[in-house]
């Protein structure tokens, strides 16, 4: 809808860089995003040095249903030339890197965003999932914490921090903070009765039929020992 209020009006005015980037940008809000990609193409083409438009085009190829990373962070790194040092590009950026398994890459990237923005549970959620993929599992649960204060109901780092939690062991095989990972459990099965994110919904039965857990509690050796109805 709002692209097609644009087309009118743009039929009656003279067409600028901006108009021509609204109209791209409006194209991606209403989930047009081939055609949104071609629009910034054409932009780019004849305007090479239109500052925000870099940021938009790499915003739009970093979306997940695109999934352009590569192309996205040479977009990002025109516009960061550009004098662009958001906390949203760093994000996205650190997103891509993320997303293409450039660990190292992707975490400089996420704590620049953190540095400008230190409110971005996504950045800092990210960062704990690479510290977890490198077995740091104490800034692996520091990080999923950081994003579940600044978003309480993060879809993932509930569940990530109690597996990061599960791991951080003393030196006698026992996990250090038993207690909070039992309320991370408990809040997962509080999810699940609410209708939230159904983070037990893959255990099944023998039979592979989908099993109702009632309760689960954490030993000290880090293992699950769930109840089920």
């Amino acid at each position: 809808q709002c692209a097609a209020h644009l087309e009118q009006c743009m039929d009656k005015v003279k067409k600028t860089p901006d108009h021509w980037e609204h109209y791209a940008v409006s194209l991606a809000l209403d989930n047009r995003l081939p055609e949104a990609i071609k629009q910034y193409q054409n932009i780019i083409k004849h305007h090479p040095g239109y500052d925000t438009i870099w940021f938009n085009y790499g915003y739009a190829l970093a979306d997940g249903r695109v999934a352009k990373y590569k192309k996205a962070i040479l977009c990002f790194d025109a516009a960061e030339q550009k004098g662009n040092h958001s906390a949203n590009l760093y994000l996205y950026r650190g997103g891509c890197y993320y997303n293409l398994k450039k660990h190292v890459q992707a975490a400089a990237d996420l704590e620049k965003a953190l540095e400008v923005e230190p409110t971005l549970a996504d950045a800092a959620y990210m960062l704990g999932e690479i510290n977890r993929s490198y077995g740091d599992w104490k800034s692996a649960v520091e990080y999923h914490s950081r994003a579940l204060y600044y978003n309480p109901s993060h879809p993932s780092a509930l569940m990530y921090r109690l597996i990061a939690r599960l791991q951080l062991k003393d030196k006698n095989g026992f996990i250090i903070n038993r207690e909070a990972a039992q309320q991370d459990v408990d809040k997962m099965l509080e999810e699940d009765r609410r209708g939230g994110k159904p983070f037990f919904m893959s255990l099944t039965s023998k039979e592979g039929k989908p099993l109702k857990i009632v309760t689960a509690t954490v030993s000290e050796k880090g293992d699950l020992n769930y109840a089920v109805e």
